[in-house]
């Protein structure tokens, strides 16, 4: 029927609506004439069908009302106090559950597709058993399966270099969320543990750090691995307004190609960089952003990493 993307979702031969339901769900009745007619009567854009909760914990989102607007809050999220909480005639509260059942209109799914913050990512962060009872920090976490979902110009690969050992390595597999954190001017890779993974290529490390200050969020997890080696996937999961129109992650060229970069667009001063391949990432794109968003040396001062004296070169 078509698929949501920068020009719409295409061709839907004048289909108006759109009945949502996950697959592994069997109970579903299709486009039930009740739920469709309370829809179209209404006037709504998107509605959600749910069911009354049996106890307070049950494992579905929770339908909620935050400040006028109607919101679905994790049952992994919501505090077990305020699920108890119950209305004088003993009832629940928070008493409507989401079993993931929507209509919604063609046009307002166009209109969110359209927003570069309209679906934030958000992760699901649960305790899980693992070898350190007791622990208070998570050491597993689900993962929005849309990070593994490549877009143009929103994600990018890279191979982590310095990779972390290989007892660490091997607790980790594809699909794995990972974190990524500033240390001086590079993005270092850790997992839920805090574990350090490996760090991203100077270039690239850059370049996001820029576009993170500018208000840009991003998103990463474990694509394949082996014994001493880590690819990962990184997703641009909100876009600051003031970002409109520039690309995290420019086009490589064809074939894997890479377009031609003046050596002087960036040098840095590290002496495993000297004579060292560029990455995966470079190209006119890249050098058009460095002149827009510019280089500014205090987004890597902290105290472990002062500001250092660089020097001016003409590109």
């Amino acid at each position: 029927m078509g698929t949501v993307g920068e020009e719409g979702l295409g061709d839907l031969r004048g289909v108006k609506h759109l009945f949502y339901l996950q697959v592994d769900n069997p109970l579903v009745e299709i486009c039930s004439p009740e739920f469709l007619g309370y829809h179209l009567l209404s006037g709504s854009e998107m509605s959600t069908e749910v069911v009354a909760k049996r106890t307070p914990l049950d494992r579905v989102g929770n339908v909620v009302e935050v400040e006028g607007r109607l919101q679905v809050v994790e049952y992994s999220d919501l505090p077990k106090r305020v699920a108890e909480r119950r209305n004088a005639d003993g009832s629940l509260l928070l008493s409507a559950g989401s079993i993931a059942v929507h209509a919604i209109n063609v046009a307002f799914l166009e209109r969110m597709a359209a927003r570069a913050d309209a679906l934030p990512f958000h992760f699901a962060r649960k305790k899980v058993q693992c070898i350190k009872p007791g622990s208070a920090r998570p050491l597993a976490e689900k993962v929005d399966p849309r990070l593994f979902i490549e877009e143009m110009g929103k994600t990018g690969f890279a191979e982590l270099q310095e990779p972390a050992p290989r007892d660490v390595i091997a607790k980790m597999s594809a699909g794995d969320p990972v974190y990524l954190t500033q240390s001086g001017r590079l993005l270092e890779a850790k997992n839920a543990r805090g574990e350090y993974l490996g760090r991203i290529e100077p270039r690239l490390s850059l370049r996001l750090l820029n576009f993170i200050k500018h208000g840009n969020q991003y998103a990463a997890g474990i694509t394949s691995l082996d014994d001493s080696n880590v690819r990962i996937i990184i997703k641009e999961v909100h876009q600051d307004p003031s970002m409109a129109g520039r690309v995290s992650f420019p086009p490589r060229g064809p074939e894997g190609i890479r377009p031609y970069i003046k050596d002087s667009l960036l040098r840095y001063e590290l002496e495993d960089e000297e004579g060292g391949e560029e990455g995966e990432y470079g190209g006119a794109e890249w050098e058009a952003e460095h002149e827009q968003l510019g280089e500014e040396p205090e987004l890597y001062e902290d105290d472990e990493h002062p500001r250092e004296k660089h020097e001016e070169f003409e590109i």
